[in-house]
């Protein structure tokens, strides 16, 4: 596994995940809401992440 492969997956999670943080506290949440909201973006990027993982070693095993 390459890290430079999956660094733009890596940089969009983050991103992702800040954009969450900064919206949910412009709004005036809890703090028990805006961890919350990053939980999920981060299981949601996290997801995304893992499929794309999966199919990047699908396709090398088909070629």
């Amino acid at each position: 596994m390459d890290i430079r492969e999956y660094l733009g997956d890596v940089l969009l999670l983050v991103i992702l995940v800040i954009s969450t943080l900064v919206l949910v506290f412009n709004l005036n949440f809890d703090l028990i809401k805006s961890v919350a909201a990053a939980l999920m973006m981060l299981s949601l990027g996290g997801l995304i992440f893992l499929v794309h993982w999966k199919v990047r070693l699908i396709e090398k095993s088909l070629t």
